[in-house]
């Protein structure tokens, strides 16, 4: 079982998309962190996320760590970040995102000014990656 929390209430969930119905519906000033890391969220749930997460104006932190989540859900997050003008804190490490993903939101940094902490250890990015993010971190401001 799943616990979601935002603010002071949490809910229980007994299976991922449950958690995704109930941020798709959630009243917008509900919501402004969740917790989701260690569910084994595939990357259909994953992109429907990030979709979420592009057009949501309240959640300020997101964790979706040790997920698995791979290139796929990557790339969708980093779409995500360069449309959501709220989100402040992204926990993704260990989700083996490779360098597709990796170089796709080293990318979407250079559009958002309002993400201050990412967390990506343990991706398996390599060294071009590496770079793209050195140079995106110096045009970031935030």
């Amino acid at each position: 079982m799943s616990k979601v929390s935002w603010q002071s209430h949490e809910i229980f969930i007994i299976i991922p998309i449950f958690f995704v119905v109930i941020f798709q519906h959630v009243h917008d000033t509900l919501l402004s962190a969740f917790s989701f890391g260690s569910r084994n969220i595939d990357n259909e749930t994953g992109v429907f996320v990030a979709r979420l997460l592009a057009s949501n104006t309240t959640v300020k932190s997101a964790y979706l760590s040790c997920n698995n989540l791979g290139n796929t859900t990557g790339k969708a997050l980093a779409e995500a970040l360069k449309a959501n003008k709220t989100l402040q804190s992204l926990f993704l490490y260990d989700n083996h995102l490779g360098d597709e993903a990796g170089m796709a939101l080293a990318g979407a940094l250079k559009a958002n000014a309002t993400l201050q902490r990412l967390h990506m250890d343990n991706n398996e990015l390599g060294e071009k990656t590496g770079k793209a993010w050195a140079t995106a971190l110096r045009t970031n401001k935030t």
